[in-house]
Formats: C-alpha cells, sequence, structure tokens
C-alpha cells in the first residue's frame, strides 16, 4: 500500500514537470557584465499612468556619422513583470551579441521596456490578441498600452539629440513569442519607421502585408511549435511574397517554442541587419540666398555651398551633398564677365535620401556691372592713346560689318548713340588732351 502511493506521488510529480516549459540547454542567461552596461529606467504614461520599466545600453562610440543605430527588442511572455532584469536576462542572446561587437558600425543604443504582468481585471500584451490563434486582424484591435507606452519611450530617446542622437535611417526591431507578434504589429502600425525587423515566432495581419513590403524582414519560427501555431508566420511569408517583399524566412524543422535560440546564433544575422538602411525620399528644398559677386569673378571662384538642407517625408531635415551646373535654369551658361542674374541649378546627391521627384537645389548669382569709365575702352581704370587704337580698331571692324560688343559699346560709344564712329574717337582725344 505504501508502495503504490509512492508510486503515485512519484508519477504525479512527473506529469507536473512535463506541464513546466523547459528552457534548452542552449538558453543561456545574458553575462552579468553585459547585463551591468544596461542602465535602469521607468517610463510612466502621462496618458494612462502605466509605469513600463525599461533597460537602456548605449555604446561607447557612435558611428561614422556621429550617431547611433537603435534596436527595439520585445520579450516574451515569460519574461512580463517590474523586476526590469528578466527581460534582458533571458532568451536575449542577440542583444549579448551586439553588446560584445567591437565594430561601432555594428553596435547600436538598444532599448528593451518590459511588459507589466498581468492584473486581475486585465491581460497584458505586446499585442492584445491570443497567441493560440496565429494571425490576427491588426484593425480589429487597437494598440495595447504598453505598446503605446514604448512608442512614448521611442520617441522621447529620438528628440534628446544630445544624450541618445539615434540614426533615424537605422532603427531596427526584434521580438520573440509575445514580442514576436509585438514585432508585427509594430512595423505594420508604423511602417514608415524602422529598417529592418526580426520577428521570432510571432504572428501578425497578413492583409497588411501591402503596408510592410519596403521592410526587410528576416522572420524565424519552428515547424513543431506548440505555443504558437507556425502558420502565424507561415502566413505573413506567403503574403509578402505575393506583394514582392523583402522578406527572408527561416524555419527549423524542430525547436518548438524556442525558435530564438538558433534564430539568434545564425552567423550572418548582424550583419544582414547592420546592413539596413532607411532611406527617406525628399519631398522639399531649402535653397540657399541669393548671392552677388564682382565682375570677373569666375563659376570655380563662386565657393558655391557643398551641401543644403532639404526636408524628408518623414518630417525630418537633412544636409546633402549638391553639384552645381554652370547652367543656369533657362540653358544660359554662367558668365563671370557678363552682368546679370543667373538662376544655377543643383544636382542633389541620392546617397542618404531618394529623390523620386526629381527635385534640384537652386540659387541665384548675380553678377554686378563693372563701373564704366568712358572712353576706358580697354578697362584698366584710365584714358589714353591705347584707348584710342582700341576705339579706331572697333571701328575698323565696324566697316567690315562686325557689330561693337555690348563691353565695347559700354566703353567706347561716348555720345550715346548705340554705335561707335569717328565722333567717338575724337571724344576719346578730347579726354586725353584735357588730363595733360
Amino acid at each position: 500500500m505504501l508502495l503504490r502511493k509512492f508510486a503515485a506521488a512519484i508519477l504525479s510529480l512527473a506529469l507536473l514537470c512535463c506541464l513546466l516549459p523547459v528552457t534548452p540547454a542552449a538558453a543561456a542567461d545574458m553575462p552579468q557584465d553585459v547585463q551591468e552596461q544596461f542602465s535602469s529606467h521607468v517610463y510612466v504614461d502621462p496618458d494612462t499612468g502605466l509605469r513600463i520599466p525599461y533597460r537602456l545600453y548605449i555604446p561607447e562610440s557612435t558611428n561614422s556619422n556621429g550617431e547611433y543605430a537603435f534596436l527595439l527588442f520585445l520579450h516574451g511572455a515569460g519574461e512580463r513583470g517590474a523586476d526590469n532584469q528578466s527581460q534582458i536576462r533571458a532568451n536575449s542572446n542577440i542583444l549579448t551579441r551586439i553588446v560584445n561587437n567591437s565594430d561601432p558600425e555594428q553596435n547600436c543604443i538598444i532599448l528593451a521596456p518590459q511588459c507589466p504582468s498581468d492584473e486581475p481585471d486585465k491581460q497584458r500584451k505586446w499585442v492584445d490578441t491570443p497567441w493560440e490563434n496565429g494571425s490576427y486582424s491588426v484593425d480589429s484591435i487597437p494598440q495595447s498600452e504598453p505598446m503605446q507606452a514604448v512608442m512614448k519611450i521611442i520617441e522621447d530617446l529620438c528628440s534628446d539629440r544630445r544624450n541618445t542622437p539615434i540614426d533615424k535611417s537605422r532603427m531596427y526591431i526584434a521580438g520573440i513569442s509575445m514580442g514576436g507578434y509585438g514585432t508585427w504589429d509594430t512595423i505594420i502600425r508604423n511602417p514608415d519607421m524602422f529598417a529592418a525587423a526580426i520577428p521570432v515566432c510571432g504572428a501578425g495581419d497578413p492583409s497588411k502585408a501591402e503596408l510592410i513590403k519596403d521592410v526587410p524582414i528576416w522572420a524565424f519560427h519552428c515547424a513543431d511549435d506548440g505555443t504558437v501555431p507556425v502558420s502565424g508566420s507561415r502566413d505573413m511569408y506567403n503574403a509578402l511574397k505575393t506583394v514582392n517583399g523583402k522578406i527572408t524566412y527561416t524555419e527549423y524543422e524542430t525547436g518548438g517554442h524556442f525558435a530564438w535560440e538558433p534564430a539568434f546564433n545564425e552567423p550572418e544575422l548582424l550583419n544582414w541587419l547592420f546592413a539596413q538602411k532607411k532611406v527617406w525620399d525628399i519631398q522639399s528644398v531649402s535653397n540657399p540666398e541669393p548671392i552677388a559677386v564682382p565682375y570677373g569673378t569666375s563659376f570655380n571662384d563662386l565657393s558655391l555651398p557643398d551641401a543644403i538642407t532639404v526636408q524628408l517625408d518623414n518630417g525630418d531635415s537633412l544636409d546633402i551633398a549638391v553639384e552645381w551646373s554652370a547652367q543656369d535654369a533657362a540653358g544660359n551658361t554662367y558668365n563671370g564677365n557678363r552682368a546679370g542674374t543667373y538662376t544655377l541649378t543643383g544636382a542633389l546627391s541620392t546617397s542618404e535620401a531618394g529623390n523620386p521627384q526629381n527635385l534640384a537645389a537652386s540659387i541665384q548669382v548675380t553678377v554686378v556691372a563693372q563701373p564704366v569709365t568712358p572712353g576706358d575702352v580697354d578697362g584698366n581704370g584710365y584714358v589714353d592713346i591705347i584707348d584710342v587704337m582700341g576705339a579706331c580698331r572697333i571701328l575698323a571692324r565696324r566697316s567690315t560689318g562686325i557689330k561693337p560688343t555690348d563691353k565695347e559699346m559700354a566703353r567706347a560709344d561716348m555720345d550715346g548713340d548705340d554705335d561707335v564712329d569717328i565722333t567717338d574717337v575724337m571724344s576719346i582725344c578730347r579726354i586725353i588732351a584735357r588730363q595733360a
């Protein structure tokens, strides 16, 4: 009898163990020295009062343009709470790889918020949809309160240019399980925000594939996932392939609900992630102020700006390189020896922004007319016998049908009759005589 009770107890204990989640042996906590590089913060949503603990990692060095790339990491359901530690300690090998990476171009600010635990009257999730259902309709549910708060944290970080100068062209998002749902949901609701996404064992709304077809995505799932059906990732992959989306999908045959273990150890994952860069389109151009230059200034001596400010379709401004042309908008070539106003055009560089409208820069350049001394035919500042000879040459050409140039007319037409003749030559001689 006692033996049967003991056996029953052992069996009950074994069954209980089978019902507990099992973490694969490969799942290692983030090393303590890496955890300590994440500062601790708490955000209180001013609209809802919801408290969101979050950890923030800021690299020592910015990238080559003086800014930081950015990664939002959304944890799974098991890391919910208020300890502000679980979300980076567990299942976060991708974060450890980034922090330990010595290449500043493959390092970034990391925001790791912690979703609060369920409350008696409310479940707390990154996305308010049942995980076991797979794909869902974004239109049928509002953005969850925790994700609303996270988006406000991101807005604050992007606004703090002194402490967190984030490169908005290199903002990334990754998440596992509940966070995989959050990743799909966030890029669908904000299709222009992120340069790349890594949703792991999550699900999204396939009907919104058109919205995110230009977002590079590398999705992961295990075929034998018993918690979040693999159909969630397959649905998104198929929908995105239909619209020629930038989707890469890796499906592991086994692994259960732990696809992040092999996913975050993919050798090329970080190379792929940090190679992605969002290119915003130029919406308008802030042209430089008009300039005036002395007569005789060559095109190469104009000191035109090397860069100008443009407005992008994400609302930001950007200084981009411009290459000026000596030909103005009307097709006239700039001539520093011809007084007048030229509207020069400049081709905008597309290395940092798209230009589907083929917008160009422009600047007005006015060549100031050189002060004219009547009779100073050679323009050396005084009248002498050389000018008489110059006027005679003009007169000689006139007899062959060659008309005087505007410059010659301005200097040699002494009587203002729009011609250079012997009367003008005599007037120049009289000026010389008076000078004597």
